[in-house]
């Protein structure tokens, strides 16, 4: 009887997560307190209330938006109305479009002043490359004992593999918008990164910087694309090697290869339509992890990469409900 009250509350607050994400606005905005951990990495605090029911550290993926990502924002203020405290740390790796290990040990370092401050196991949440560093950081062994339960969005297995698809690969002009989108994007965050070396002018680099900003947001696809085709697309960034920028923290950032150290239940999903990650990371993430019935992996078209959306294939909601319950476990 106990086992199944716990159940159904896990079960209504990832309905109503669920349900906040697919709102326009939170319903509260109650601001973050910056604090610093012993070590002296910043990170976001989020609290309402004195005895919070559960601790969740969510890891945001790549943007220059970060922990002001608005969509991280509606998901901290839902955790806050179900009296949850919500740690977001600051990774300025993710933050600039970069792969830098020393995201992945600042992670490690709050993680552990969260779980020693508060002597209670944390839910961890990530999205894309910042899901990937969240396994990686919770397959470790310092860490795996401190972590009860796992959320991933369209997580990355192999971070190069993915990366050097994504370099290589020609726009397709061929393929829906959704997915030609997509392709732009990546052209544009290889333009970002290197910034330094394309010789683009001050005004072209700040449009490249204000789109990536407001991508998925208010920013038209037609304004994408025209600039695109004016500005980008002549630099032929395919055929430059050099601005791959690989270095070694694209392995120590992957779980590839790292997953067996996870002792926390991980529930993967993942959309059915990605061509940023193929669907295929999830399963490979979950084959390494062991299907021996703890983990679990939904594909799924409601998610547009990390972004839940709201369609009539009410299995698939439902399932990711009680997917997103599990940072309640």
């Amino acid at each position: 009887m106990t086992k199944t009250l716990s159940r159904m509350r896990r079960d209504w607050n990832g309905a109503r997560l669920f349900v906040r994400s697919l709102q326009s606005k939170p319903k509260l905005n109650i601001p973050p307190q910056t604090q610093k951990t012993q070590r002296g990495n910043s990170f976001d605090l989020y609290l309402l209330g004195d005895k919070p029911i559960k601790t969740i550290i969510p890891v945001y993926g790549m943007g220059l938006l970060a922990e002001r990502d608005p969509r991280l924002n509606k998901f901290t203020q839902a955790c806050l109305e179900m009296n949850t405290r919500v740690a977001v740390p600051h990774l300025p790796g993710l933050n600039s479009f970069l792969l830098d290990r020393g995201d992945l040990e600042k992670l490690i370092d709050l993680l552990t002043h969260i779980y020693g401050q508060y002597q209670e196991t944390v839910s961890v949440i990530g999205f894309s490359a910042g899901a990937s560093i969240a396994l990686s950081a919770c397959s470790e062994p310092a860490i795996a004992d401190m972590v009860s339960s796992i959320v991933v969005f369209s997580p990355l297995h192999d971070i190069r593999e993915v990366w050097q698809t994504l370099h290589r690969q020609n726009v397709d002009w061929e393929v829906d918008e959704k997915e030609l989108d997509e392709a732009i994007w990546a052209r544009y965050v290889i333009a970002y990164r290197n910034r330094d070396k394309l010789g683009l002018s001050e005004d072209e680099n700040t449009t490249i910087a204000e789109s990536l900003r407001r991508w998925s947001f208010d920013l038209p696809f037609e304004t994408k694309r025209s600039f695109y085709l004016q500005t980008i697309a002549p630099l032929s960034l395919s055929l430059r090697r050099d601005l791959l920028m690989e270095n070694d923290a694209f392995d120590v950032l992957s779980p590839r290869g790292k997953l067996k150290g996870v002792q926390a239940r991980v529930s993967i999903l993942h959309d059915s339509n990605d061509s940023l990650v193929p669907p295929a990371h999830g399963q490979r993430i979950l084959n390494e992890l062991g299907n021996d019935g703890r983990h679990k992996l939904l594909v799924t078209p409601l998610l547009s990469h990390v972004t839940i959306l709201a369609g009539r294939n009410i299995l698939d909601a439902l399932r990711i409900m009680n997917f997103l319950g599990e940072l309640y476990a």
